[in-house]
């Protein structure tokens, strides 16, 4: 199993790990050490592909192209040890997360069957072309932050070329950099949320979020939840340093009739805060998965899994996008009407007050994040996600 060292990108591949370990299968997992205890709970072999800051770098540079860029130089450094080990343990199959452009690289060097696990959208060219992306991603932009993008292509090529000397394969352009496609490809969604569900072929399998045994137990007084309508908040994992937005919330919901938990991450610097408000519960982490079950409305960045979660929890959401993926999760959040978009900078106190108001008082925004729910709950989850890999190796003569 070839990782993309991030949150968001390796949970959701754990219970399928796990699974295939209990059929039968020896699991290595490559990815970085801040999830080393993660992997180890599945009964697979953890293996680091480097140090955790390789993954990391250059990615807020020049756009999705600087992430491409910063990504190449990941895989130009990580690639002489998978291919080491690769030659050593002669495996069977690879499972690549689709983010993880090493993997892409590592499969075609290899040769072998492989499975693509993909934790965000799909995305391939019968979604949308290189330059409509282009034009949806940079058309707008400043001319700095689009000439920045384009030194970033340059500098992804020109390590391409590199690699292309050495391994003998092929850098993908901006789809397949994203997109990762391999013969068989399991998508964490269900086909109703995807983005243009219906252009996706048989080789994709939409089989719902893979949740099952999230560790979610931690030091969190669920006593003081006092039957008033429970708002949650969170801005995730990666872009939740902002305590400007904190106190934001703080005077939007001061003393009102919702009690409110705040999930302040790791990022911030609590003291930068004033006193919370008697009825707001402040945490860097909390049972998000337990609150969801509670919550009347969930503000929350737009992280896929996050918008998974409050579906099957059937919680309806207010969502302030604030990277690329969000934006486009937010889109769909709005599409299949499971909630409410609001720019980022537009959150004011007045304005997240009211829009609380209303998803509180407009049962359509509940009742639709229920339905989308379910269609994610009818994919499968882990299990089906391991029968179809378990049925991929059997066509791929792989015993």
């Amino acid at each position: 199993m070839i990782g993309h060292p991030a949150a968001g990108h390796v949970n959701p591949t754990l219970p399928v790990i796990r699974e295939l370990i209990r059929r039968g299968d020896h699991v290595a997992y490559y990815a970085s050490e801040p999830f080393r205890a993660r992997v180890e709970t599945t009964g697979a072999e953890f293996r680091a592909l480097g140090e955790h800051e390789l993954f990391e770098r250059n990615l807020g540079e020049g756009g999705i192209l600087g992430g491409m860029a910063g990504l190449a130089e990941t895989a130009e450094a990580v690639l002489p040890r998978l291919i080491a080990d690769l030659r050593r343990d002669q495996p069977e199959y690879l499972l690549v997360e689709a983010h993880a452009l090493w993997g892409n690289l590592l499969a075609q060097f290899a040769g072998l069957p492989t499975a693509a696990l993909c934790s965000m959208f799909a995305i391939n060219e019968s979604l949308i072309s290189a330059a409509a992306l282009m034009q949806h991603l940079y058309g707008g932009s400043p001319r700095e932050a689009a000439l920045d993008g384009l030194a970033a292509f340059g500098r992804y090529f020109e390590i391409a070329r590199r690699l292309e000397r050495r391994y003998g394969c092929s850098c993908p352009g901006v789809i397949g950099y994203l997109g990762n496609r391999q013969k068989l490809n399991i998508v964490f969604t269900s086909r109703e949320f995807q983005v243009g569900g219906a252009v996706f072929d048989s080789s994709y399998r939409f089989v719902g979020p893979s949740v099952a045994g999230r560790a979610d137990e931690m030091d969190f007084p669920m006593d003081r939840m006092d039957g008033r309508p429970l708002i949650l908040i969170s801005m995730g994992t990666m872009y939740n340093e902002d305590a400007a937005f904190y106190r934001t919330c703080f005077l939007a919901f001061a003393n009102c009739g919702y009690q409110v938990v705040l999930a302040a991450g790791h990022r911030v610097d609590l003291s930068a805060l004033p006193d919370a408000p008697a009825n707001f519960i402040v945490r860097r982490y909390v049972p998000q998965v337990a609150l969801l079950e509670r919550a009347a409305v969930f503000i929350t960045h737009g992280g896929i899994n996050s918008a998974h979660e409050a579906m099957l929890a059937g919680a309806p959401m207010i969502v302030l996008p604030l990277s690329a993926d969000h934006h486009v999760v937010a889109a769909q959040v709005d599409a299949v009407g499971a909630g409410i978009v609001l720019p980022r900078a537009q959150a004011t106190a007045p304005t997240l007050s009211a829009l609380a108001a209303r998803v509180l008082d407009e049962r359509s925004y509940r009742h639709c994040s229920r339905a989308m729910g379910e269609t994610l709950r009818a994919g499968g989850g882990h299990e089906r996600a391991a029968g179809e890999i378990g049925m991929f190796k059997i066509q791929a003569g792989v015993h």
